[in-house]
């Protein structure tokens, strides 16, 4: 590109921005997408505002309200993300009895049941539309919680803590007491 093309360049360029600008000519150009030149005559004219205004403020109320909603609901589901990484650790932590493994399971009952026992006060700062649909969400949550619950339970099952085999109950089985005789 020579000295002489980039000048001639810019100039016309200079002269499209001019003719474009409102100076010269601007009903050539087309209305953009969405545009409407009713609404905008009738917004000119003042007609429009005040429906315009209580359109918003619906529309803000819903919008409110779902966001209450959203919110609400990440309350809710939020013990369900832990419980993934609850299950690796518990799947690392060694099968034998050591002081390790017996507190990082013992911690995940009480951190469970904590959380199962102050489900009221988690939800203490949420408003919701009725009762229902904090019920339904209360539920949830306490649902949510109990799936480290049950990974506790695993957990102990695995380390033999859980009596659920006959060997565990031995000691409250009778005694059969056979008589043998042997014949010389």
């Amino acid at each position: 590109m020579t000295g002489e093309n980039w000048i001639n360049y810019y100039k016309t360029e200079d002269e499209v921005v001019e003719k474009f600008s409102g100076k010269v000519n601007i009903e050539k150009l087309p209305f953009p997408p969405g545009y409407d030149e009713q609404i905008y005559r009738l917004q000119s004219e003042g007609k429009l505002k005040k429906s315009l205004k209580s359109h918003k403020k619906a529309e803000s109320k819903e919008e409110l309200e779902r966001l209450k909603r959203k919110k609400i609901w990440e309350l809710a589901i939020k013990p369900v993300k832990s419980v993934p990484m609850n299950a690796l650790m518990m799947y690392m932590s060694p099968n034998s009895i050591q002081i390790i493994s017996i507190m990082m399971t013992v911690t995940l009952f009480f951190n469970s049941l904590r959380d199962i026992l102050s489900v009221n006060r988690a939800f203490a700062n949420t408003e919701a539309e009725s009762d229902y649909d904090m019920f339904v969400m209360k539920t949830v949550y306490v649902i949510s919680c109990s799936g480290n619950l049950l990974l506790g339970i695993w957990k102990l099952n695995s380390l033999g803590l859980i009596p659920n085999r006959t060997s565990d109950w031995l000691g409250w089985e009778s005694t059969i007491l056979s008589q043998q005789s042997v014949a010389l």
